[in-house]
């Protein structure tokens, strides 16, 4: 069999190669691979160990037949073999279909199993036994094998055994089809961090950096914590290359020694960028410079200057209602550790030129904040003071018409000033901040505003979130957001127009072009869209499948569905001022995805599938009637 099959490739290989000279246009594509008596093994996985490629090899298909015998081996068929193969042409031109005819025997399967050295340990044994999954009667995988020993000492690690081992022993009786697997657990003494040594460093403090990483001595070992370490100092930007390696202290058998090795990188940077986003209500073309100090001042400081001159049309480009440049001009000054290691202390202030539906504005504004995590940043808890102060002109005449109604109804005053504390709390417990693929995310938030903050509105507002993902497979996630609002409106002006609730956007409601979701009024221009002038209550849940298709330069493509519903209910005081859980706006819709160096770029489209009249029977006014589909050009997963 063997002898017929080395002639069957040869004379496959004179066919697609030709002569010694052949060139590579005309070898043979290979068109598709199918595996005939596939039953036990995971088809995709398998096809991954293979070097079958775009074109046909013979000489590399003989070492995949082997590879082929090999992988079943080491899950347990050991009699599996290759009886046959076909390379025939296939119907494109110049290409193959191979044919691999298997067979793959019976499987062998564990006769017993043990697993010893785990009473030194005490309850700890619980964590590793509870976790353990090899079994008496499975079929023998020694993936899973080498799998299982690595899962114990990863675990053991875990619980603060630094140098624990796991020897093993397998004996197969082929005639037979079992296998008898032994493992001896060495877990050894419960370890602590002891002497730190730092290796790389010119001008950043080592004291410091260790402070800022949570690095302590004397505090049980945990690789968790230490990766968590590594991660917090190579954000800080400062270094190109951060390793963090542990040894045992040649004293002391129970205690782990580190070594810290940086490489310091540039502390200065500068950034220049440019983008465009678009909706059919608002297309703007945005640039951006930012230049960054870190290590400012000799510490854990950063300074960020930023300027970021737009151009904003309203609804679009070439029949523009209203339209004008925009700028952000901002110092942020942040300072790591200013009380405790995994604080911050934030301080910005800047000068904005903007551009909305309904006026156009120009002024300073300025906040500090403080935040700090707990729980190796699992926990964070905030606070910060804001105040802004808005010259508005470019008015739209309809908040012009009537000073007490605009001011009352519309939080519009000019000059606009406002001033308010801000709190927040957030549990973060996603596998990773960006593209999460498991885990979820839970926020609440707080805002005061009044004459005690130095604003002229008094307010109260509440914002609360959630989100979950869940991976199925390794391709695909599901995730969801909640978010609900509430705006409480105090003294003789409403709620302040800026600080109220907008939906609609790529990064909210995708039904509703940019901040469309809410109360709207007539626009007093000719030909001008009506007017969203916000809420004091908000309701919004989504929902998204995102699956990755197809790599393409190196990062994946990736498609979504998704379904969004919510509302924003009128400033209090005004009819429908509360949200309608029954009647709120649904749109279900799709995108492309894909991931690039400045983050993910991402295409939506969103179709509203309900409240597309102008009024209804109840009479709740419909923003944007007849508009069905928005579409999203964007930056970033939308949550």
């Amino acid at each position: 069999m063997r002898a017929a099959l080395v002639v069957a490739l040869s004379a496959a290989a004179a066919l697609t190669s030709g002569c010694g000279h052949a060139r590579d246009d005309q070898r043979s594509h290979v068109h598709n691979v199918v595996f005939a008596g596939l039953r036990h093994v995971n088809e995709a996985d398998l096809r991954r160990k293979l070097t079958i490629g775009e074109y046909f090899d013979p000489l590399a298909f003989q070492i995949d037949i082997h590879r082929i015998e090999l992988y079943y081996r080491a899950r347990g068929f050991f009699d599996a073999h290759v009886v046959s193969t076909d390379v025939v042409p296939a119907r494109a031109r110049d290409s193959v279909d191979i044919v691999i005819n298997l067979d793959e025997g019976p499987a062998t399967k564990l006769a017993a199993v043990q697993l010893a050295g785990l009473d030194t340990i005490g309850d700890d044994a619980r964590d590793i036994r509870g976790f353990f999954l090899l079994k008496k009667g499975q079929v023998f995988d020694h993936a899973f094998y080498l799998a299982q020993k690595a899962e114990i000492v990863e675990r053991l690690n875990a619980l603060g055994y630094a140098f624990a081992d796991v020897q093993g022993h397998i004996l197969v009786d082929r005639d037979h089809r079992l296998a008898n697997v032994a493992l001896q657990v060495h877990a050894g003494p419960r370890v602590v961090l002891g002497a730190v040594q730092v290796h790389g460093l010119v001008q950043v403090d080592a004291h410091t950096l260790l402070r800022h990483g949570g690095i302590v001595a004397g505090e049980r070992f945990s690789l968790d914590a230490l990766a968590d370490a590594r991660s917090k100092i190579s954000n800080l930007r400062l270094f190109s290359m951060v390793k963090l390696d542990y040894a045992v202290d040649p004293d002391h058998p129970d205690v782990a020694n580190l070594t810290l090795t940086v490489q310091e990188t540039t502390f200065r940077a500068w950034r220049l960028g440019a983008g465009v986003s678009f909706d059919f209500q608002r297309m703007e073309v945005r640039g951006r410079l930012v230049h960054i100090r870190r290590y400012f001042l000799g510490g854990l400081r950063t300074l960020q200057l930023r300027l970021e001159p737009a151009y904003v049309t309203v609804p679009n480009f070439w029949q523009p209602v209203r339209h004008g440049p925009a700028a952000t001009a901002e110092v942020e000054f942040t300072q790591l550790g200013a009380i405790f290691p995994r604080d911050e202390l934030k301080l910005t202030a800047g000068y904005d030129l903007g551009l909305e539906y309904a006026f156009q504005y120009h002024g300073p504004r300025a906040q500090v904040g403080y935040s700090r995590t707990f729980f190796r940043d699992r926990l964070q808890v905030g606070l910060a003071y804001a105040f802004e102060q808005f010259f508005f002109f470019n008015t739209d005449p309809a908040l012009l018409a009537d000073p007490v109604q605009s001011s009352e109804r519309y939080g519009y005053i000019n000059p606009y000033r406002l001033g308010w504390w801000y709190q927040e709390i957030a549990l973060d417990l996603r596998d990773r901040a960006l593209d999460a693929r498991r885990g979820g995310y839970f926020a609440l938030r707080a805002e005061e505003g009044g004459i005690y903050a130095g604003g002229a509105f008094t307010y109260e507002k509440l914002m609360s979130e959630a989100r979950g993902y869940l991976a199925l497979g390794t391709r695909v996630v599901v995730a969801g957001r909640a978010q609900f609002g509430q705006i409480f409106q105090q003294g003789e002006l409403g709620s302040p127009i800026t600080r109220r609730f907008y939906l609609g956007g790529p990064d909210t409601h995708r039904g509703f072009n940019y901040n469309r979701l809410s109360l709207q009024i007539p626009s007093g221009l000719a030909g001008s869209p009506p007017l969203p002038v916000g809420g004091d209550e908000m309701f919004l849940t989504q929902v998204e499948l995102r699956v990755q298709v197809v790599r393409l330069f190196g990062a994946w493509l990736e498609v979504a569905g998704f379904l969004d519903a919510g509302d924003v209910a009128a400033p209090t005081g005004l009819p429908a001022d509360r949200i309608n859980l029954a009647e709120l706006h649904y749109a279900s819709g799709g995108g492309l995805r894909y991931r690039t160096i400045i983050g993910t770029v991402r295409a939506d489209i969103g179709v509203r599938l309900n409240r597309l009249a102008a009024m209804e029977p109840d009479g709740r006014t419909n923003p944007d009637p007849g508009a069905r589909v928005a579409f999203h050009l964007s930056i970033g997963e939308p949550f």
